[in-house]
C-alpha cells in the first residue's frame, strides 16, 4: 500500500501526467548528476570511497534519492502499478542477477 496515497493523486489531478511525468525525469537526470559529480571529482581523491563521502556530497545524495523515491512512487500510482506488480518484477530481477553472477 502506497503511504500518502491521496498527496500523490492529489499533486497528479493538479498537475496532470505529463507534467508529473516530465517531473520524474527531471529528477531522475539530477540523481544522476550528483552522482557523475561525484565520480568526477572523485578521481583526484579518495572521495570515490563511500565511507568518505564529504558531508555536502551525502546530503545531496540523500536528497536527490528523496525525490526520486517521491517521483517513483507519483509515477506508480499516476499508471496505476501495483506494490504487487514491482514486489514480483523485482524479485524475478534479483533472481537473475543471483543466478548470472553466482551469488
Amino acid at each position: 500500500m502506497i503511504r500518502e496515497f491521496n498527496i500523490y493523486k492529489k499533486m497528479e489531478d493538479k498537475f496532470g501526467f505529463k507534467l508529473q511525468t516530465l517531473k520524474a525525469i527531471e529528477e531522475l537526470s539530477e540523481l544522476s548528476k550528483v552522482l557523475c559529480k561525484i565520480l568526477i571529482e572523485s578521481e583526484d581523491s579518495e572521495l570515490c570511497n563511500k565511507k568518505f563521502l564529504s558531508y555536502n556530497y551525502r546530503l545531496n545524495l540523500i536528497e536527490e534519492i528523496s525525490d526520486v523515491l517521491i517521483m517513483i512512487t507519483q509515477m506508480r500510482v499516476t499508471y496505476n502499478i501495483s506494490d504487487i506488480s514491482i514486489e514480483n518484477y523485482m524479485n524475478e530481477k534479483l533472481t537473475a542477477c543471483k543466478n548470472k553472477f553466482n551469488l
